[in-house]
């Protein structure tokens, strides 16, 4: 047993002691460990285990109230991570707008999250009523957690009115903000959609016209005026406003359209909307100079983003290249390093991991595809699944096959292979889409709704309207705009149905020996829910449709959203190139997105290409150096520094293994392991914000969140392994003793205290 050492802080909360152990050294090999305390009544304690606090998170959400009877609002508390014990945390409401057991019935109480679980939900009621009134909002309330910390303490719950005032209100009309990408030559045109809420019974019509600001009519664009007409029982219309395209090196500019003098409808408070003409011609970046020293640093930063950590080597063949971008068109056409599964498959099976790293490591070190490597395990951290629990623990062959679909479409679409994430059964076991099935009072069985949330929420749109930019979209209250809500899930929950393992039976457990858990699933039309389907922007999907009809058209919806091009785009920036981009950037980069300037949507290519050469890559480390860049995570640290030093694997066992001898795990060791995060929110959330300088400037730190006192003194301890401990074997061992060697031998020819 191992007691506190003196000067342990502690502190004694409500009826539950909670404590602080504060380590004086590294506790190597020792993952758990026993509190005991004295005192005039031991009562009961318990411990984390060294595991890290998750942090609880709850969402704002809404419901349409209705005429009479209860509607169900839930608010979703979500853990940023599983933990071995039960969270719990308590909840109550306040009342805002709303008023309490008139139009929702309090409620208060304790929610907990059993162990293993990462969510649970607070449901309200929502009392209806045929009373026109205005919006009507309560609070929810979170205290007192245990197990876990607070990262947000309270949510709004909004009761949406549907009912008509004693006398109709007035439609208002609603202009949004719009961008388009300026091209080098032609025209493309910039459209503004008008919308009118509710639609009108009679033709609303309404003047508009262009105003220049920083963009200029005759030289950026074509200036318009006009009147715009909505027809009777439509909700919307549309306005064009040609840009010029231009090779000129000029930031992104805009223009402003303004609405007035409207018929049968209302001007919305703000009656203007701005154009952004996204600007796509920067400076190429400086001619690669072999004998100066700036460039040799700016190859090397070049590097450090496009590959697993820049070598010697790589930097003097990027320096013999005429541009970065020669290199990115070489990398482009790399042939693709070995895939993940022949080697699992040969050598490991389905139930060691190891194996599974093991080629990912050979990969990333000693491929010569680097890019594609690269934005493959970018793409790992966006469309995530893990092993961490027992099926997929035990489905390698499946998670190898999962990588190698992310490796061969790091340069193909995004839409492709959205459609592919969906039908892989690794992730329709690790989100429960597999055998999900249609509706059934009789069986009390409804739709999964697991994977229609986080193909929303975490692959796709996010959880709130985006401009190109990245920026949030705020509504007439001052909060930003939700892109979905709960019906819209349920809806694309019904898309999902109907899929199982290839030549499985349905009901076929995920784990049984002979399920097919690498080639795609295949439909089942009797599971499947025929009815009709409301999707994102008023999109409808026909009733009669088949599974695979549904999936695609579902999948169309979210591909066409103007959401994905901004959040895909800020995601993979700060997975390559820093965590905190401006919002021109992301523009610039979701503007190749939305075309790559041959009318394609979602050419990877384009957006990785985009990435790295804008200027903000290139340059952003002089032009805001408090701001630019990012913390290298824990694999990247390894990486670069084998392939900097040329690491030597072991030799002669299972095709020369890569790994760190003494570790039984990566993610336990070092806070991270390919395809092992602690849950589908990856191993840190891109909006994290560690507490200190980096809070004060309200600047994100996505991979500081793993940054823990345990994670980094294990690094420094096998990194000083690897150079002091490790080094000094016999390089020839082929048994299960022989690790993976750095080449130090240039520098210990260098050395003058050997």
């Amino acid at each position: 047993m191992r007691r506190f050492v003196e000067g342990s802080q502690l502190m004694i909360r409500r009826s539950i002691l909670q404590f602080l152990f504060v380590a004086t050294l590294a506790l190597a090999g020792c993952d758990s460990w026993e509190v005991s305390y004295d005192g005039p009544d031991s009562g009961n304690g318990n411990s984390n285990s060294g595991e890290n606090t998750p942090e609880i998170t709850v969402n704002d959400n809404s419901v349409v109230e209705g005429d009479s009877g209860r509607k169900t609002l839930e608010f979703t508390v979500r853990l940023s991570a599983s933990t071995s014990q039960t969270v719990s945390v308590d909840y109550t409401l306040n009342a805002i707008e709303a008023t309490a057991d008139t139009d929702y019935a309090h409620t208060s109480g304790q929610l907990q999250i059993s162990s293993g679980e990462t969510s649970a939900a607070i449901a309200v009621d929502v009392i209806g009523d045929t009373e026109g009134e205005s919006g009507e909002t309560f609070e929810l309330v979170l205290s007192n957690p245990v197990n876990a910390s607070l990262k947000d303490s309270k949510a709004t719950g909004t009761i949406i009115d549907d009912d008509s005032s004693s006398s109709p209100s007035t439609p208002t009309l609603k202009v949004e903000n719009s961008a388009v990408n300026e091209g080098d030559s032609g025209q493309t045109n910039l459209v503004f959609t008008v919308k009118v809420e509710p639609p009108a019974t009679e033709v609303v019509t309404v003047d508009y016209r262009t105003q220049n600001a920083t963009a200029t009519s005759g030289d950026d664009f074509d200036a318009v005026d006009g009147t715009l007409s909505i027809p009777a029982g439509e909700s919307s219309a549309t306005i064009e406003v040609a840009v010029r395209g231009d090779t000129a090196e000029e930031g992104s500019e805009y223009f402003t359209l303004i609405l007035s003098n409207p018929e049968n409808a209302a001007l919305p408070t703000d009656p203007t909307a701005k154009g952004t003409i996204v600007g796509d011609d920067q400076a190429a970046p400086p001619p690669l100079d072999p004998g100066d020293d700036a460039t040799t640093a700016e190859a090397a930063r070049f590097l450090a983003q496009a590959t697993f950590g820049p070598t010697q080597s790589d930097i003097n063949a990027l320096l013999a290249m005429d541009s970065l971008e020669e290199w990115i068109e070489k990398q482009f056409n790399e042939p693709m390093s070995p895939r993940h599964y022949p080697y699992v498959d040969a050598y490991g099976g389905d139930s060691k991991k190891d194996f599974r790293h093991d080629i990912w490591w050979k990969n990333a070190i000693q491929g010569k595809d680097q890019l594609r490597q690269r934005v493959a395990f970018a793409l790992s951290q966006v469309f995530v699944v893990s092993d961490v629990d027992y099926t997929l623990k035990n489905s390698q062959r499946g998670m190898a096959d999962y990588y190698d679909m992310l490796v061969e479409g790091a340069f193909g679409n995004y839409r492709d292979l959205l459609e592919k994430v969906t039908l892989h059964p690794v992730m329709g076991i690790y989100l429960s889409m597999v055998q999900n099935e249609k509706a059934d009072a009789v069986r009390n069985i409804r739709p999964d709704e697991n994977y229609a949330r986080e193909v929303l929420q975490l692959f796709s749109v996010g959880l709130y309207e985006l401009n190109q930019d990245g920026t949030p979209k705020i509504g007439v209250d001052g909060r930003p705009l939700p892109t979905y809500r709960q019906a819209d899930i349920e809806e694309f929950a019904r898309v999902f149905t109907g899929w199982n393992f290839k030549g499985a039976s349905w009901g076929q457990e995920a784990i049984e020996s002979g399920t097919n858990r690498v080639d795609p699933m295949e439909p089942w039309q009797e599971y499947h829910d025929m009815g009709e389907k409301y999707l994102l922007n008023s999109a409808t999907l026909p009733a009669g449709q088949s599974a695979e009809t549904d999936l695609k058209q579902g999948l169309d919806n979210i591909f066409n959203h103007p959401n994905v091009g901004p959040f895909i785009s800020r995601m993979l920036i700060q997975r390559l190139v820093t965590s905190n981009p401006t919002p021109g950037y992301v523009a610039r980069v979701a503007a190749h997105f939305n075309n790559n300037g041959q009318g394609v949507r979602g050419d990877l290519k384009a957006v990785v290409k985009a990435i790295l050469l804008d200027e903000e890559a290139r340059e952003g480390h002089l032009t805001a150096p408090t701001t630019f860049g990012k913390l290298r995570e824990p694999l990247l640290r390894f990486t670069h520094l084998w392939r900097a030093f040329d690491a030597i694997p072991r030799d002669g066992v299972n095709n020369e293994q890569f790994y760190i001898k003494g570790i039984s795990g990566l993610e336990d060791e070092l806070g991270q392991a390919p395809l092992r995060s602690p849950s589908v929110f990856n191993f840190y959330l891109p909006e994290y914000i560690p507490p200190g300088v980096l809070q004060d400037s309200d600047l994100f730190g996505p991979e500081f969140q793993i940054a823990t006192e345990g994670n980094l003194v294990n690094t420094n301890n096998i990194i000083h392994s690897l150079i002091y401990s490790l080094n000094n074997v016999d390089k020839s061992l082929s048994s299960s003793t022989a690790g993976t060697f750095l080449d130090l031998e240039a520098e210990e020819a260098m050395a003058t205290n050997l």
